[in-house]
């Protein structure tokens, strides 16, 4: 009977330590989701600065592209087209680690 009351209670603990891991692994994806999120807005973000130094320089837009000045491209997607990425996509109570991104500034 002793036997049957420990197994019990080594599994209730595994169970609850199940939730906790999965918990933490909803909180990590939600993360990386917002990350991936606010990489693509950057991305966007130096492509429009590139096209708008080219137009500066007098280098218009690309033969083939449809680009005016006064066109704004569709904002940027993010979990599965779901909606535009922002920063208030990202949960205030988890909010990415950005330091430990390190510097990009080179890239």
């Amino acid at each position: 009977m002793r036997k049957s009351r420990e197994m019990d209670c080594y599994l209730r603990r595994l169970k609850q330590e199940l939730m906790s891991m999965k918990e933490v692994g909803d909180g990590l994806q939600d993360q990386m989701n917002c990350m991936m999120g606010a990489l693509q807005e950057l991305k966007l973000l130096q492509v429009q600065t590139a096209l708008e130094q080219l137009e500066i320089s007098g280098g218009g837009p690309a033969p083939g592209c449809p680009g005016s000045p006064g066109t704004q491209p569709e904002p940027p997607r993010w979990e599965g087209g779901k909606g535009p990425a922002s920063p208030l996509a990202c949960s205030p109570s988890n909010p990415p680690a950005l330091a430990s991104l390190g510097d990009f500034s080179s890239q």
